[in-house]
């Protein structure tokens, strides 16, 4: 991604499998919503297409796919 004041950012994802062990998840200013979601409530997310194939990838038990 290149910015107007010339800025160049290469974006990217990294999911990771985790469990809670105590506290809350919170926002902040990188992150507006913060929350623990059940897998069969994930549909009701606006989640991208690659981050889908990693979900459905873990979830169904296969290893998770690397572009």
């Amino acid at each position: 991604m290149a910015y107007t004041d010339g800025e160049i950012r290469q974006e990217y994802e990294v999911m990771l499998i985790a469990r809670p062990v105590g506290g809350r998840p919170g926002a902040n200013d990188e992150a507006s919503d913060v929350r623990w979601v059940a897998p069969e409530n994930l549909s009701d997310l606006d989640i991208h297409p690659t981050q889908w194939r990693q979900l459905r990838d873990y979830l169904e038990g296969r290893h998770a796919h690397v572009d």
